[in-house]
Formats: C-alpha cells, structure tokens, sequence
C-alpha cells in the first residue's frame, strides 16, 4: 500500500496512505497552498534558527476558497465521498458538468471547523464561487431547480 509523507521544513504536517491519484493530487495542493503561505525568505541569519511565524487560520481559509474558481469543501472527494450530502453535491455539479476543485475537510481539523466562523455556515458541504460562499447542498439544489446554478458561477467553470 503506497504511503506519501509530506514534509515542510523538516517537519512532517501530513500523510496519506493508500492514496487514488486523485486523492493524491488534492491533497498536493492542500499542501503547496500551505507551503506557500509561508514566508520562505528568511530576512537574517537569525532568523534561520527561528521557527517560522504560524500563518494566520483566516488568511489560509482565504486562499483555500480562492484555490479555484468553484471550490467545494466537503466530507471525503468527489470520487469518494464520506458522506452522503457531500455525495450529493458532488454528483450534482457533476451532472452540470461544472468543473469544481474540492478540499476534504476530514483532513484538516483546523480548516474543518475555522471555516464554519469564517463562512457563517455551520455544516458541510460548503460551495464557494469566486471566493464567495454560494451555500451547502440545499441552497445549490435550490439554485438548479430555479435554473440559476449555472449563472451563479464563473463562466469558466461552466461546461467544463
């Protein structure tokens, strides 16, 4: 079972074991996204000892729901959802054939539950446009049965 270890300064900050490829490459970028929030240039000599400075929860969560033009942060991954409403949505902008990244949020304790105060949403799935929250799987089904889905979201990211 192939297990990947992701390091970041000399330290581990995550694992994934028994990885699919795109398992494997969401969870990459969760930790490029990471990485380059941090300040890699260090200024002295000094501060080469130093540990660096933690990022900000809120600054991190918002280059997460910038990450793509449609973001999705859900339970599991659109190829293996860990729940059924994560499930749900996931087909939905699917059979629209929206083209969406997502973050696992079981993956990630801080994100999972700072983005319900940076959100004002206390539950998952949460679908971002442009940075900005559209809502959770009853607001998104709300907006395909009124026909309005598509025009919430980035024309880029429509008929993908």
């Amino acid at each position: 079972m192939p297990a990947f270890l992701f390091l970041h300064a000399g330290q581990l900050t995550d694992s994934l074991i028994g990885a699919t490829a795109p398992d494997l490459v969401g969870k990459v970028r969760e930790n490029a996204i990471t990485a380059s929030i941090h300040n890699e240039e260090p200024s002295s000599a000094a501060s080469t000892a130093a540990e660096p400075a933690p990022v900000p929860l809120d600054t991190r969560l918002a280059a997460l729901v910038r990450r793509s033009p449609v973001m999705l942060f859900m339970k599991g991954s659109p190829d293996a959802p860990r729940c059924g409403f994560s499930r749900q949505i996931a087909e939905l902008l699917a059979a629209e054939k929206v083209k969406f990244d997502s973050f696992d949020i079981l993956s990630d304790e801080e994100v999972r539950q700072g983005l319900k105060t940076f959100s004002n949403w206390p539950t998952y799935p949460q679908l971002y446009a442009d940075g900005k929250l559209l809502g959770g799987l009853d607001v998104v089904k709300e907006l395909q049965e009124e026909g309005e889905l598509l025009d919430s979201l980035p024309a880029a990211a429509v008929g993908a």
